[in-house]
């Protein structure tokens, strides 16, 4: 009973919400399409929209950012202390006003529509319910993270994403000229770490460790910050043994021996005590030549490219830290 009740809720909101747009995940004749209707293939079906949207809710921290980077502030958002710790958008920042509706993943329903919004944009990796969202307003469901047969899919989805969200605002150009700015800060950074003596050959690290556990992820090939640092010049070493679907290995510190005569790059703040002596043997640890000759390039924990403005800004990062360490 409460369950048919919750439904009914959303239902009579969306009948208020909704009036301007329309939804049908088995395909939209072409008879019912007009000329000014915005439609977007997506992993949930098809979405057509009568007009731009205007108050878009993002239920993943990229569908935000790249609004941002738009010009555009999203009504609600997911996780938004989250966002700010983890990701590095640069001066473009989430405005007061927007709604911070809670944990990624798990936003309350009621919570989304009391926004009103006339578009949800949400990641195929969250277990909501596709109905219920469409309910509230017309739902769009992308997929970060594409599997095997796509290298690069992570970056790619970026590069879609930002095309998609202008094309649902209506902002077509303006999403044009975000990407060519990506291209133009590629070409800058290579031409700025052309004369350099860094080793261009890396690994790159993440670490999640507590005084007890250790915890560190090494970016594989299909890692968004992979594809990111190849533009630059740069040549990741690690190959995993396996297909990792999110671009991490969980290691070990000593898995790091015989990956230890490159670059290394970390996620962490520079001072950061990544090598606890209480978690590997000092042995092992002055064994590792990026950790003995100074070739260890700290990022800070807000590394972590999702969308356009962050990679401009993890771009930036990587250069800064080389062409401080030379």
């Amino acid at each position: 009973m409460k369950r048919f009740l919750y439904i009914l809720f959303i239902l009579i909101t969306a009948i208020s919400v909704v009036a301007c747009s329309t939804d049908n995940p088995t395909g939209v004749a072409p008879e019912d399409v007009s000329e000014e209707s915005i439609t977007i293939e997506h992993s949930a079906g098809t979405t057509v929209l009568e007009k731009p949207a205007e108050k878009v809710v993002a239920l993943e921290w990229i569908y935000g950012e790249n609004m941002l980077a738009l010009g555009v502030q999203p009504v609600g958002m997911t996780d938004i202390e989250g966002y700010e710790i983890w990701m590095n958008s640069g001066d473009v920042k989430l405005d007061e006003s927007v709604a911070d509706l809670g944990v990624r993943g798990s936003a309350n329903l009621e919570d989304i529509a009391a926004l009103k919004p006339d578009l949800i944009v949400t990641a195929d990796y969250y277990e909501y319910d596709y109905e219920l969202l469409n309910a509230i307003a017309p739902t769009i469901v992308l997929t970060p993270y594409p599997g095997e047969d796509y290298p690069t899919g992570e970056y790619d989805h970026m590069i879609s994403s930002i095309e998609i969200m202008g094309k649902v605002l209506g902002l077509d150009d303006k999403a044009a000229q975000v990407i060519d700015s990506l291209e133009q800060a590629y070409a800058d950074a290579n031409e700025k770490l052309k004369n350099t003596d860094v080793d261009f050959d890396y690994i790159e690290l993440i670490d999640f460790s507590t005084a007890d556990t250790v915890s560190m992820y090494l970016y594989t090939d299909t890692s968004i910050h992979t594809t990111i640092l190849e533009k630059i010049g740069f040549n990741n070493i690690y190959k995993p043994n396996k297909f990792e679907l999110f671009g991490q290995t969980n290691i070990n510190v000593e898995n790091l021996v015989g990956l230890d005569k490159n670059t290394l790059f970390v996620v962490a703040d520079e001072g950061a005590d990544i090598f606890s002596k209480n978690l590997i043997s000092e042995n092992v640890l002055n064994g590792l030549d990026f950790y003995t000759n100074d070739k260890i390039y700290y990022l800070g924990t807000d590394a972590s490219p999702f969308g356009p403005l962050s990679t401009l800004t993890f771009v930036d990062t990587v250069v800064e830290s080389v062409l401080g360490n030379e």
